[in-house]
């Protein structure tokens, strides 16, 4: 087992200060309206584009998710250049890896799930891949086509070779989401706790419930059966399973009411099963974004990055609205992370 990191606020002094001038351009809400009430899709996405200085190229094409690729891939390089600048590497393995790991893997399963599904139908699978991940694009092609996943943490290698394995004998892609998706929490929550650092690992057991509320709401809602349930339970929260087992039935109104008891006690009063759910995420942002209330420290980096991604995520959902003419309302109805 690795030894934990030991974190010292003051060497983040210098990094805080820097993260703090580059929040100061991150996206407003009255910036975001402006978006929201641009007529069309095209004019939407030309004050996006104003917003992240778009290159001609990306202006011309109107590729959306290039841009927002982009945007997250630079707030990555940022994150990782201003800690690998104040933190030196330890026992092989540098600061950044160590800080930015759980979310990076998140990026490495969804490319892992991209190239194993697009390797069964033939299809070519790097339009639908991030360079986020914790392995380099090239890499995560080269693994998949040559069986070997020894680039990726544990949880994530084992996994693949599962995924792959599953999808030839049942034909059936929705276990690899299944396999990776639980293997991707997996990976966070064992790089977390590696990080030593106590705000990194609350936030990954945060992330952890949040998504299992999601599941288990989604399995009601559906009139799944437990067992449907358990398969997809993902493992590295503080809820564990027998806490949703026992408050299994056929309404949400019965985990809504035992959650009453825990850190996510102002879920209980809530009677819609979709509205419980998007306050359940947004707790996760609520926690991410308290590190705003440090004056320096490696919790700034996290915080900004899950900032960051947020920002992206909503951009994407205001872009894919316009696209498709959803009204504004029901564009809003979709962010995520704002009201935290």
């Amino acid at each position: 087992m690795k030894t934990k990191r030991k974190w010292r606020d003051t060497d983040f002094l210098y990094l805080s200060t820097r993260l703090r001038a580059a929040a100061s351009s991150e996206l407003t809400g009255e910036r975001l309206n402006r978006m929201l009430d641009a007529p069309t899709f095209s004019e939407a996405f030309a004050l996006v584009c104003d917003f992240y200085g778009a290159s001609e190229e990306i202006r011309a094409s109107g590729n959306y998710e290039a841009l927002l690729d982009k945007a997250l891939a630079d707030a990555f390089a940022l994150a990782g250049e201003l800690i690998r600048g104040v933190i030196p590497e330890k026992e092989g393995e540098s600061a950044p890896e160590i800080l930015l790991a759980p979310f990076r893997y998140v990026y490495d399963g969804q490319n892992l799930k991209a190239l194993i599904k697009c390797e069964a139908l033939g299809r070519d699978a790097l339009p639908l891949l991030s360079e986020n991940g914790s392995v380099s694009v090239e890499n995560a092609v080269r693994a998949v086509s040559e069986h070997e996943y020894d680039a990726y943490p544990a949880p994530l290698a084992l996994a693949a070779a599962e995924a792959r394995t599953s999808l030839a004998e049942t034909g059936d892609p929705q276990q690899v989401d299944l396999i990776l998706d639980k293997a991707i929490f997996a990976a966070m929550a064992q790089a977390a706790d590696e990080s030593g650092l106590a705000y990194l690992e609350k936030l990954v057991r945060v992330k952890t419930d949040s998504a299992n509320i999601g599941i288990f709401l989604r399995c009601v809602r559906q009139q799944k059966p437990r067992a449907y349930f358990e398969k997809l339970y993902l493992t590295g929260g503080v809820l564990d399973k027998d806490f949703f087992l026992s408050a299994y039935g056929e309404t949400p109104e019965k985990l809504l009411a035992a959650l009453a008891f825990t850190d996510y006690s102002e879920l209980a009063g809530c009677s819609d099963a979709s509205e419980a759910a998007r306050m359940c995420e947004n707790l996760y942002a609520q926690y991410a974004y308290s590190a705003e209330k440090i004056a320096f420290g490696p919790e700034l980096v996290i915080g900004f990055l899950v900032r960051k991604e947020y920002e992206v995520k909503n951009l994407r959902i205001l872009l894919a609205g316009k696209s498709c003419g959803l009204s504004t309302e029901r564009i809003k109805e979709r962010f995520r992370g704002c009201d935290a």
